[in-house]
């Protein structure tokens, strides 16, 4: 099979899916979540083998492979300013449900779980950032 034909039936589905995930959180209807959430564990792997070539046909321009230090820099900065937002979105979360606690008690376990998962993911970024660099 053509290259550009696997590329362009990964972005398909990959479209479909957060097409579906959008339409699920609109409607409040858990089986167009379901049914994205199939479709992202099927292409996951054929991305995963396929990602040289999905590289590849993302940083050409014009047929010429555009990649140089300055894309790497930018991409860093793009996750570090990527994450910033991520945690104070969580931290803003937080503070609201443990403001709100007494008004909404049974809340309080959600706030403790995104406190948990935001140590994961600082730990998790950290890693990252010391394997990389």
């Amino acid at each position: 099979m053509d290259n550009k034909v696997k590329v362009y039936g990964i972005c398909l589905f990959s479209t479909l899916s957060t097409i579906l995930w959008i339409i699920g959180i609109i409607k409040a209807d858990i089986l167009f979540y379901i049914i994205a959430l199939i479709i992202t564990c099927i292409i996951l792997p054929l991305a995963y083998i396929n990602r040289n070539m999905l590289d590849e046909f993302f940083s050409k321009r014009n047929g010429k492979t555009i990649e140089d230090e300055r894309t790497k820099l930018i991409e860093a900065k793009a996750s570090n300013f990527a994450y910033a937002i991520n945690t104070v979105v969580m931290i803003n979360i937080i503070i609201i449900i443990l403001t709100l606690r007494n008004v909404y008690p049974n809340l309080l376990n959600i706030a403790w779980i995104l406190i948990i998962v935001e140590i994961i993911s600082l730990i998790s970024f950290i890693i990252g950032k010391k394997y990389y660099s």
